[in-house]
């Protein structure tokens, strides 16, 4: 990609590559937060607690009223919901603060980049078609660095697991598929 772009223009692609790390860093905190974090799993752990409150409470309805504790089943099925509704909306709010620096840094990228590539054309240094090469091929190869570094855990994590699934599908059956019984 860089012999691309320094053969289609070098100072475009040395503004470019000064602004690649933080596009790249954008990208690598986008995907994080899109994989997901452990405290999605925490409240959906709390919103199933709470379902079963609200099912055996309904359910022993008349055990509820009998002894007067619905206001005891309210506040314990309230408690579990403030427990899921402030992780969802830390989650959301670090997700939409992830997603608002990638797309800011994407756009303040692209408009630096551009206005030094019109200033280029202007001053009869660069062709169009010379601006294109140059900004598409460090664009995507920054969006594909930035993805790659993101999963690299989810790699780690499937290259443990594929010894273990060679050996499940190794392993010899204990049912005997000939057999008659």
């Amino acid at each position: 990609a860089l012999i691309i772009s320094f053969n289609a223009g070098w100072q475009l692609t040395l503004l470019m590559l000064a602004l690649l790390p933080f596009l790249i860093i954008g990208n690598v905190i986008r995907t994080k937060t899109r994989i997901g974090t452990t405290t999605a799993k925490e409240a959906t752990s709390c919103e199933t607690q709470a379902g079963q409150i609200v099912s055996e409470s309904v359910r022993g309805v008349r055990t509820v009223a009998s002894f007067s504790i619905q206001e005891k089943v309210l506040k314990l099925y309230d408690d579990l919901l403030k427990d899921a509704y402030t992780s969802a909306f830390g989650n959301g709010a670090c997700s939409g603060a992830s997603y608002g620096y990638s797309q800011f840094i994407m756009f303040g990228m692209y408009t630096a980049s551009f206005y030094y590539a019109g200033f280029l054309i202007r001053e009869g240094v660069y062709t169009a078609e010379g601006v294109m090469k140059v900004f598409f091929v460090l664009l995507m190869s920054a969006f594909s660095i930035g993805q790659a570094l993101a999963l690299n855990a989810e790699v780690a994590r499937g290259q443990k697991a594929i010894p273990r699934i060679f050996d499940i599908i190794d392993r010899p059956s204990e049912c005997d598929p000939t057999s008659p019984d």
